[in-house]
């Protein structure tokens, strides 16, 4: 039974034994990016939200002894629950999560795991997005505490999505090396389990991730003969999408995306290195914000990301730091949304997006080739 929680680092000093650190990189403090533009509504809250976090977490490595792990990738040791913002784990989330651990429940049926195993994952598993800003950066990490990525094995829940798996293939992590595990109904007990950090705190990343990001996409494309064409222009369509945040007149601002010489693109039909391609050619993109927006990391120095959303706490401004950390411009196009509405639909002025795409055609313009 769960008697306490812990921060982890805290945890760390008082059981060196039990549980290590490796520092890869000290916490930053730094002033969030202004878009280019903005277009629609931009209530104080959102201002907060995309201007008020000044903090990335340090970077580095957990090594735990003799522990288990379960939901969403929480950590137990010595009946105490580890949380730590590092892995994005609050410890608002893991209280929540351990007061629904009955004795009746837990621990459930425990999955024994000899020798050493990695944890990449954690909330946001089944999210494309949560894998290209939270979970395969976390391979350069591995990287960079002396690990070798291809040769340890990598704890993960039994649902994880068919491309996170064909990512980790991809970059050259055998089949055999993944363990599966169902953290609804079972508690892993392991030796030793190696967890990196996050290199995202909150809507910031910290200074390594662009390093971290191309290592991991060199490790799928070591070379390509593929060229940007000249002009390169592509609205990323959710209309496939199954999603709980939805742009109600998205088919009225598609097609004046379209008469404005933008292709309508849906990535999710494409393999993952015909994605990478797919927007390592763009100059501009357009789009919903979401997880397929967040593969401009993919992108060169000359892309524009112009993100259309809500006006609601949800979700953040990511978006904004992944446009930062690879020297690329950002603007947002804004629909009225509840400050605190998580699922919502939201609708964007038609006028607005004209002002923006006239906008995008003259940065287009004033850009080199």
């Amino acid at each position: 039974m769960i008697e306490c929680l812990a921060n982890i680092e805290d945890y760390t000093a008082a059981n060196p034994r039990e549980v290590g650190c490796i520092r890869i990189a000290a916490e930053e403090h730094s002033l969030a990016p202004a878009p280019l533009f903005t277009f629609g509504p931009t209530p104080d809250h959102l201002n907060y939200a995309l201007f008020g976090g000044l903090k990335c977490n340090a970077v580095g490595c957990y090594v735990v002894r003799n522990g288990q792990l379960g939901y969403d990738a929480i950590l137990f040791h010595n009946r105490t629950a580890l949380w730590s913002l590092t892995l994005n784990h609050g410890d608002d989330f893991v209280r929540n999560v351990i007061a629904r651990l009955t004795p009746q429940c837990y621990p459930r049926d425990l999955r024994v795991i000899k020798g050493n195993a990695a944890c990449i994952h954690g909330p946001g598993y089944n999210v494309y997005g949560h894998w290209l800003v939270d979970i395969l950066p976390r391979l350069h990490v591995l990287v960079s505490a002396g690990y070798n990525i291809t040769k340890l094995r990598y704890i993960l829940p039994f649902d994880c999505p068919r491309f996170g798996l064909e990512f980790l293939q991809l970059i050259g992590i055998p089949e055999e090396n993944i363990i599966t595990y169902n953290p609804h109904t079972e508690v892993v007990q392991f030796d030793e389990l190696i967890i990196p950090t996050n290199l995202r705190t909150g809507s910031r990343l910290h200074s390594t991730f662009a390093g971290a990001t191309r290592a991991w996409i060199k490790r799928i494309l070591p070379e390509t003969s593929s060229q940007p064409p000249p002009i390169s222009r592509l609205f990323i369509s959710r209309e496939n999408v199954n999603s709980d945040r939805k742009l109600s007149n998205r088919g009225v601002i598609q097609d004046i995306a379209k008469a404005a010489g933008f292709k309508v693109v849906h990535p999710e039909g494409l393999s993952l290195v015909n994605q990478i391609l797919l927007f390592r050619n763009a100059r501009q993109i357009i789009g919903e914000y979401g997880s397929a927006l967040h593969s401009n990391i993919y992108g060169e120095r000359s892309l524009h990301c112009c993100a259309l959303r809500g006006t609601s706490h949800w979700l953040g401004f990511i978006q904004s730091s992944l446009a930062d950390a690879f020297h690329q411009t950002m603007s947002y196009v804004f629909g009225h949304a509840e400050a605190h509405a998580i699922n919502y639909e939201f609708e964007i002025d038609t006028e607005n997006f004209r002002r923006a795409l006239g906008c995008l055609e003259l940065e287009l313009a004033s850009s080199p080739e």
